[in-house]
C-alpha cells in the first residue's frame, strides 16, 4: 500500500470509529476530532479545531485536554452523558497525543441501578449472613414490638446483651467462635426467645415475658452450661467465655433506653468480673 493509501485508511478508521478521538499537538493545541466526538459535545469541528485549552468556551470543553479520567457532559444544565477518557503518544509524531472518549453512561446507569436494588435486598433481609440468627434490621422491628406490647399490657420483658471474649489471632478464626456461640444459644434458650446478631463479638436476647428474676436464672444457667460446653475441634483450644448484661423493660422505657440499659448493665457486669 502506498503512503498516500496508508493515510487514506488511517482516516477512514478515525472517521468511522464510534469512540470520540481528539488529537493534540505538542502544543495541547486541538488538531482534529472525529464525528463521534463532535455529535457526544454537539459541537461542530471547526469549533474545536486549532483551539487550546484556555481558548475552549466552557469547562466542560476543558475536560477534553485531561489525559485520563471521566468528564461530564450537560446539556441546559442537565447532566447528559459521562465520558471515560483514555490518552496516549502518537509514535513519530512530534509530541501528539491520541485521546479516546468511551460514553460510559449506560454502564454507570446499570452500576447505579444496581446498587440501588442491592440496597433494596438489604433492607428486606432479616437474617444475619454467617449465623442465620436475626439482624440487626429484625432486631429492631421485634423489639420494637414486643416493647409497644409491655406498654400496653404491662407484660414483663426482659433484654440481654452476650459479649464474646476470646483471645483470637485471625478472622477465621473469630468466625468460628461466632458460629460456636450462637449455636450455642440457639440450643439453651427458649422458642420464644429472640437471639440477633448485634456486632462482631455481641448478640442481643429478647426474652419475653421474663421478669429480671427469671432472666437471670435463665442467663446464669447458660452461662455455667457454656463453661462446660465442648468447643469445635477448630477451636477446642481456645478460652472462651460470656460476659452477659440485662435489663427489664421499665414503665417510661421504650426500645433505645432498654438497649441502653442492656449495655451499661454489660459493663457494670464486665468491670465486677475484672475486679473480683
Amino acid at each position: 500500500m502506498t503512503e498516500n493509501g496508508k493515510q487514506t485508511s488511517k482516516q477512514a478508521w478515525f472517521d468511522s470509529c464510534p469512540a470520540g478521538l481528539l488529537i493534540l499537538d505538542s502544543d495541547d493545541r486541538v488538531v482534529a476530532v472525529n464525528p463521534a466526538l463532535c455529535d457526544m459535545l454537539k459541537q461542530d469541528a471547526d469549533e474545536l479545531v486549532g483551539r487550546t485549552r484556555e481558548q475552549m468556551s466552557s469547562p466542560e470543553l476543558q475536560g477534553l485536554f485531561y489525559r485520563e479520567g471521566r468528564l461530564q457532559l450537560y446539556v441546559q444544565g442537565i447532566p447528559s452523558c459521562q465520558l471515560q477518557i483514555q490518552s496516549q503518544a502518537i509514535p513519530d509524531s512530534q509530541g501528539m497525543t491520541l485521546s479516546c472518549f468511551t460514553d460510559i453512561s449506560e454502564y454507570e446507569a446499570l452500576r447505579d441501578e444496581n446498587a440501588r436494588l442491592q440496597q433494596q435486598v438489604d433492607e428486606l433481609t432479616l437474617t444475619d449472613e454467617l449465623t442465620g440468627l436475626a439482624n440487626e434490621r429484625a432486631f429492631h422491628r421485634v423489639l420494637g414490638a414486643q416493647v409497644t406490647r409491655s406498654r400496653r399490657y404491662t407484660n414483663p420483658l426482659c433484654l440481654a446483651v452476650v459479649e464474646i471474649e476470646a483471645a483470637v489471632s485471625d478472622a477465621d478464626t473469630a468466625q468460628e467462635v461466632i458460629l460456636a456461640v450462637s449455636r450455642f444459644l440457639r440450643d439453651r434458650l427458649r422458642w420464644v426467645d429472640l437471639i440477633a446478631r448485634w456486632s462482631d463479638d455481641q448478640f442481643m436476647l429478647i426474652l419475653p415475658e421474663t421478669n429480671v428474676v427469671d432472666g437471670t436464672k435463665l442467663l446464669d444457667k447458660v452461662k455455667a452450661e457454656f463453661i462446660d460446653t465442648r468447643l469445635p475441634d477448630k477451636i477446642a483450644d481456645l478460652t472462651v467465655r460470656l460476659q452477659i448484661g440485662l435489663a427489664e423493660w421499665q414503665k417510661g422505657n421504650d426500645a433505645r433506653m432498654l438497649i441502653k440499659r442492656s449495655l451499661e448493665a454489660l459493663a457494670t457486669a464486665k468491670e465486677t468480673n475484672l475486679t473480683s
